[in-house]
Formats: C-alpha cells, sequence, structure tokens
C-alpha cells in the first residue's frame, strides 16, 4: 500500500513538474500530494483534487486530465476517471486487493499502523477531575476518548505519554474537607452542618462511617485540612481503580500542589512581565491576553496576593513543554469551551507555537433509563457512577456508546440498549463477528484444514463473488482510516467502519458456506475469513475494546 501511494504521488509530482518546464504552472505545486480514499466506491478508491489547488494556466479539468493519464500507467490502476470541476479518481485491478489481502495476512496486529517513526513527542492530558468525588460517566466519555486518541496516535508513530492532572488543592478541597468533617460529625450524632457548595454525596457518608467505626470519636480534635487530605487521598485511589478497571492508563499524574509548591508559576508571571505582558492594576497583575485574540485581559495575581486558577495552569502548561513534548492536546469539558482562547494566547506570549496547543471540548453524557433521563450533580450527590455503569454494561459497551460520537456532540447514553447482549445492541455487534470469525478458524481447525502453511496467492482469484470484493475494498480503506483519524484526532469514524465491515461479514457468512469441498476455495475462504478477524481486533484494540473469542 505504501508503494502505491508513493507511485501515485510520484506520477503526480512527474506530471506536474513537466507542466512546470513548459511554463503552465504560474505557482509551484505542493509539496505533499493530496491523496485521499474516495467517499462513494462510484468515485473510485482513492481520489485527488491537486489539480484545483496548482495555480496553473490551464483549466483545473484540463489540468487533471494531463495528471490522469500518467496514472493510467501504473501497474494497479485499472482506470482513472476526471470529473468536474478538476476531481480525479482511481479505480483499482483487483488483483492490487488480492495482493492487499495476502499483506493484512503477513503484518496481522501491525496491519494499518504506521513504519515511520515520528519524532514529535505528544503529551496527551485528559479526564483530570477534581479528586472531590467518584468519577461520573461524563469522565467515562473523556477517559474513552483519550485512550482511543492516544492509541490512534501511537499508531501513526507518534511518541505518546498520557497524563492526568490532579487539581489536589484549592476551595474545592477545603469543602470537601469541610464536607467530611460534616458527614464524620453525623454518624456520631453530633450536630452537623454541610458547607454551601459543599459536597453531599453518600460516597462521604460511607467514608466517614469507616473512620467511625476504625477511630469511634478520635478524629473530632482534627482540623479541616486532616479531613481535606484524608478525603483526596481516598478519592485518588478511587479514581485510579476505577480508570484501571475501566482499562484506561496513565502514564504520569501531575500534582498542583507540588505545581505550586514549586518556582514554575512565579517563573510564568516574570516571563511574561520581561516581555511585557504583564501589567499592575488596582493591586492585582494582568496578563495582556486581548493582544492575542483574547476577548478581554485577565488577572493571574489578585491583589491579595493569591493566584487565580489561570495562574498555574499556564505554568502547568509550560511545564509540559520543558518536559520536552513538542505538541500538547487537552481533553476539556464544555465547561471549559470559553476558557482555551486565553490559554492559547498565553502560551503564544511565552513564544510557543500557536498550533502546539490542541484542545477538545467533549461536551455531556446524558443516561438514560428507558425514557426517564437520569439527573446528575457532584456536590448535590445525585449522579451515576463509572464504576457503576461498567458494573451495569461492562467497559466494552460503555466504551462504545462513549465513541459513538462526535467529542462535540452531545451524547445520549441508551442504558437498556447498552445491556442487550444480542445483534441489536452495536458493541456486541462487532464483537460477534470477531467471534463468529474465530469461530469458523477453530472449526477449520478441528476438520484439519490449516491456513498457516505457505499460501499460494492463486487461491484468492477464487474470491470473486461481489460480497468478497465488497470486503476487500473494507480491508483497504482501514489504514488510510488510522491515518487520517490521527490526523483530525477523531475516533467515532473508526467505530463507524468496523460496524460497515462487521455488518457485511455477517451478510457473507449468511449467504455463503466458508467451508465446503472445494478445497482451494474454502482455504481462499478461510485467508479472507482470517483477514477481517485481523483487522476487527485491530481496530477494536485502538479503541480500547476487547476482542473476545466467544460471545
Amino acid at each position: 500500500m505504501e508503494n502505491l501511494k508513493k507511485q501515485i504521488s510520484l506520477s503526480l509530482k512527474e506530471g506536474m513538474e513537466k507542466l512546470e518546464k513548459e511554463g503552465f504552472l504560474k505557482a509551484p505545486f505542493p509539496e505533499k500530494i493530496p491523496l485521499s480514499l474516495s467517499v462513494n466506491s462510484q468515485f473510485g478508491d482513492l481520489s485527488t483534487n491537486v489539480a484545483l489547488q496548482v495555480k496553473s494556466g490551464k483549466s483545473p479539468i484540463a489540468l487533471a486530465n494531463i495528471l490522469a493519464e500518467g496514472l493510467r500507467k501504473i501497474t494497479s490502476v485499472e482506470n482513472v476517471e476526471v470529473k468536474e470541476p478538476g476531481f480525479i479518481n482511481i479505480f483499482l485491478k483487483r488483483q492490487f486487493f488480492y495482493r492487499l489481502l495476502f499483506s493484512v495476512l503477513k503484518q496481522g496486529d501491525k496491519f494499518g499502523l504506521s513504519r515511520r517513526r515520528k519524532r514529535e513527542k505528544v503529551l496527551l492530558e485528559f479526564v483530570s477531575a477534581n479528586p472531590t468525588g467518584p468519577l461520573t460517566i461524563a469522565h467515562g466519555r473523556q477517559a474513552a476518548l483519550g485512550e482511543a486518541i492516544a492509541n490512534v496516535l501511537s499508531a501513526n508513530g507518534y511518541q505518546v505519554a498520557k497524563e492526568y492532572y490532579l487539581n489536589d488543592t484549592g476551595v474545592q478541597i477545603d469543602l470537601l474537607g469541610e464536607s467530611l468533617l460534616a458527614r464524620y460529625r453525623e454518624v456520631l450524632t453530633l450536630p452537623f452542618s454541610i458547607p454551601e457548595d459543599g459536597y453531599s454525596g453518600e460516597y462521604l457518608k460511607e467514608m466517614a462511617k469507616d473512620l467511625k467505626e476504625k477511630y469511634q470519636d478520635k478524629l473530632l480534635a482534627k482540623g479541616k485540612d486532616f479531613f481535606s487530605n484524608l478525603a483526596t487521598v481516598r478519592i485518588i485511589s478511587q479514581i485510579r481503580k476505577d480508570l484501571s478497571d475501566f482499562r484506561v492508563n496513565f502514564d504520569s499524574w501531575f500534582s498542583e500542589t507540588k505545581l505550586r509548591q514549586s518556582s514554575s508559576i512565579k517563573n510564568v508571571l516574570a516571563k511574561l512581565k520581561e516581555k511585557g505582558y504583564l501589567y499592575q492594576k488596582g493591586g492585582a497583575f494582568w496578563f495582556k491576553s486581548s493582544l492575542f485574540g483574547d476577548e478581554k485581559d485577565r488577572v493571574l495575581k489578585k491583589s491579595d496576593d493569591t493566584y487565580t486558577y489561570f495562574a498555574p495552569d499556564i505554568g502547568y502548561h509550560q511545564n509540559k513543554y520543558e518536559r520536552g513534548y513538542q505538541r500538547l492536546i487537552d481533553l476539556f469539558g464544555p465547561d471549559h469551551d470559553g476558557y482555551v482562547p486565553r490559554l492559547k494566547a498565553a502560551l503564544v506570549a511565552l513564544g510557543y507555537p500557536v498550533n502546539s496547543l490542541s484542545v477538545l471540548i467533549v461536551q455531556l453524557t446524558t443516561l438514560y433509563q428507558g425514557k426517564k433521563k437520569l439527573q446528575m450533580s457532584t456536590r448535590k450527590g445525585k449522579f451515576i457512577t463509572l464504576r457503576e455503569l461498567i458494573q451495569e454494561v461492562g467497559a466494552d459497551v460503555a466504551k462504545y456508546f462513549f465513541l459513538s460520537r462526535k467529542p462535540q456532540s452531545h451524547l445520549d447514553f441508551d442504558l437498556e440498549l447498552a445491556k442487550k447482549n444480542s445483534l441489536e445492541n452495536p458493541a456486541y455487534y462487532i464483537q460477534y463477528a470477531y467471534a463468529r470469525a474465530e469461530s469458523i478458524m477453530k472449526f477449520a481447525r478441528e476438520k484439519g484444514i490449516s491456513v498457516k502453511r505457505r499460501i499460494k496467492l492463486p487461491w484468492f482469484f477464487l474470491l470473486s463473488e461481489k460480497e468478497e470484493i465488497a470486503i476487500l475494498h473494507l480491508l483497504f480503506r482501514f489504514p488510510y482510516l488510522i491515518e487520517a483519524e490521527g490526523k483530525t484526532l477523531e475516533v467515532h469514524p473508526i467505530l463507524k467502519f468496523l460496524q460497515e465491515l462487521a455488518g457485511n461479514f455477517h451478510s457473507y457468512y449468511a449467504k455463503f458456506r466458508i467451508i465446503s469441498e472445494d478445497k482451494d476455495l474454502t482455504r481462499a475462504r478461510l485467508l479472507l475469513v482470517k483477514g477481517v478477524r485481523i483487522v476487527l481486533k485491530n481496530g477494536l484494540k485502538l479503541l480500547g475494546i476487547s476482542a473476545p473469542e466467544k460471545m
């Protein structure tokens, strides 16, 4: 496949170089030739709009026709069509797809992964929920997305690290300690009052009961800080366990407390002041963020000499760069949407490239029990935890639903559908396709039919049914899809692809006998089944979803 892409790119470049020498190009042609999967089979297998991107003395359609002539000489190309206003659609020969299947079988779990190691180091920060309560399903969506995006970037050759930022200090931690102390007094049957904007969840009551059982009333003399630290440590421990059970793991956990204890924040303010982007007004220190596209300037240090939330965030992101990461990716909740411009403004002011930070806003998830909408509020204690969801539907199904839509789109989670162990459940539908393929291969082995020995390419020519060709075309799309999603940071198209591949495979299985009296046809079809199994497993693995051998 890489050779095909090189051949197509080389042909297009040679064609444009010739036009350039003949004086038809008015500007240099793009160094990287745009080549993408066709959106519809009627437009071929691959397409390029390079003729529309080049300034030429000829019309785009005329230029496209000239470039198409060179493409038709490529061995794997069956036909090239030019469409208005200058699109070039490339149709590949069937023999190419047979060779592709051979590559799928040879590469196995490496199929779809980039062979090129990129030097760019990427730090992906996600979830980063305040350690004031259990993770909710909103955090679960961020966790599933972050893990999948990290896997897709790694598949594209990037050096990726995953980090959780612990907001383990500040007003919310003080309120957490006061709330736990109030619950402790409650279980001791003493007068208590949960502070306004405190945390009322049952999890604190359970924690208080545990403290009573272990210490009776001996902790009453302890101060608020003691209860804040105790609650924070326990909640962080539970968060780690929940994420581990959700099969989402982090390379590092970064503490805001340690950040504030270091000189990072102070150094950021000094650097901004040195560059002329910090000024004092009303006793506070302001960042000139409006110079960089923000709607107004922002306070970094208040008149009482304390920092705003913005200051440590800038310090934290500078720390990421100082650790050697060239590209930063943050997943934020919808309440941070307006926060992005000021953060980018600060990093540009500090001298970092404007495109080195990408922020994905992950919209909330609404859980439905039948037609009933379940309300969620961490402080009021009314929410569905991630752990409860995992126990209800399992990690795989939860991840599927979390990943099924764009992060920017609100997600309605259908709990009843997610609990169904049938093909009606889309997560089950894909996993069952893999289990079915595994079952077929197992049955073949039991029958003494082996496809492990040397594969004969002529067997593939027996795959002539339109359903078989359709599956081969889908396998062809997989590496291109992974490459594309590594650029867009979207993962829901991978789910859509797996759904389509599973659907084609289920239909194929229902219509044709895989194992028959024709030994060569049997081997060919078994190899196709094996190819489907490989791609399903590789795709599910990228999304953090398991591929069970039995269902």
